[in-house]
């Protein structure tokens, strides 16, 4: 990151009481830790996410998957070896026909998913697999209509522009598609869970060129808003947010499209860092049918809850097919972390210190020693050790 580092200072909330599950409908309450990040280096965020880690808005929290009737798995695709499937290439025709001139010309009615490269010396051609960038190109060719695809920084002048087509959008993206009541959906919850973030703007020499933090990637149709992106850049991965778009534009699978858009541009952003490699699709549940497409990103991996190691995607599904729950990877000697949270960070009446230092300047008691060791036990001891935890 920059030359002077950034400390992450958060609030941790323990435990909340619950809430009905918005997967199943199921009346078992949703568990989940939390905590408010006041502001947060980009590494730090990055360790929390591969702690089971997520954010909305400001706030993080981390799904108790024990006591949870759908637990959530953290679950990643490696963009630069991503495998288009079939109905990924559909898609991609898909816009690009709606785009094209004519849907009835070379490009809609083409079948060949291979392109011919010419072999020097050799007679003929061979063919190699088109790839994800292949396909987007081809949105150029006879344009009839204008799709453009704007990075907007939220602080910026430019996104105050089009926060107005922003939020209506995402209002009528909620209503028709989550079934939420209009009197719910205010501006001001809206840039709470999407434009707000506590990510610091950082970058480095050979990193990503938008730098590192929270962006809006905007979908225009010629001059409309048809779907926004919200995306964290982080030091090796590109995390999705969120994914809001128009309802009238259901028959071109934006959703998905979204995504193979973001896949494509976690692969730009790697050409200047070889370890950007990662695209985060959120959180995936074994038993919800709406999350099967996430594991048609190929290859995908899952992280596990306890040794929080990321597995193979095919070899964690047999083991969750058993168990809705399931440890992932078996634990073993190397999977250790030291319990003393002397060298937990602190901020304490506006000055950076550590754990054993604050309780030795005043009385602590036992149920606030307890809560720091959660808190420190969730965030990793690296982490914890490095982001500053508030105290009043």
């Amino acid at each position: 990151m920059n030359n002077k580092a950034n400390l992450s200072i958060v609030e941790y909330f323990g435990s909340d009481k619950g809430h009905k599950c918005g997967y199943c409908k199921g009346s078992k309450s949703n568990l989940s830790h939390g905590m408010w990040a006041h502001t947060m280096n980009v590494v730090d965020y990055e360790n929390l996410i591969n702690r089971g880690w997520r954010r909305s808005g400001h706030y993080c929290y981390k799904p108790i998957m024990k006591l949870t009737c759908c637990p959530q798995y953290t679950i990643r695709c490696n963009a630069n070896n991503f495998q288009m499937s079939h109905s990924h290439k559909k898609i991609l025709k898909k816009m690009r026909n709606f785009l094209s001139k004519d849907a009835n010309s070379a490009f809609a009615t083409d079948s060949s998913s291979k392109a011919p490269i010419g072999t020097p010396g050799s007679v003929g051609t061979r063919t190699l697999p088109k790839t994800l960038e292949d396909y987007l190109e081809e949105e150029h060719h006879n344009p009839f209509k204008k799709l453009e695809i704007k990075l907007v920084d939220p602080t910026s002048s430019e996104f105050k522009k089009t926060l107005s087509s922003a939020y209506k959008l995402y209002v009528k993206y909620q209503v028709h598609v989550h079934d939420d009541k209009v009197e719910d959906l205010s501006i001001e919850q809206f840039k709470r869970f999407l434009v707000k973030s506590p990510l610091q703007k950082s970058s480095t020499k050979n990193g990503p060129y938008t730098g590192y933090g929270s962006f809006h990637q905007q979908y225009w149709i010629d001059g409309n808003l048809v779907a926004v992106g919200v995306v964290d850049i982080l030091p090796t991965c590109l995390s999705s947010v969120y994914f809001f778009y128009d309802p009238d534009y259901n028959h071109l699978s934006l959703g998905t499209y979204g995504s193979l858009r973001e896949i494509a541009f976690s692969r730009q952003l790697g050409l200047s860092d070889p370890n950007f490699c990662w695209y985060y699709l959120g959180f995936y549940i074994h038993s919800c049918p709406k999350m099967v497409y996430k594991g048609q990103y190929k290859p995908s991996f899952l992280l596990c809850p306890e040794t929080y190691t990321f597995q193979p995607f095919e070899e964690a599904v047999i083991k969750l097919n058993r168990n809705k729950y399931s440890v992932l990877w078996e634990k073993t000697s190397d999977v250790y972390e030291d319990e003393s949270v002397s060298k937990v960070g602190i901020l304490y009446r506006r000055q950076a210190t550590t754990f054993d230092v604050y309780s030795s300047c005043q009385k602590v008691e036992e149920e606030e020693v307890k809560e720091v060791e959660e808190y420190a036990m969730l965030v990793g001891r690296s982490s914890s050790n490095r982001m500053l935890l508030y105290r009043s």
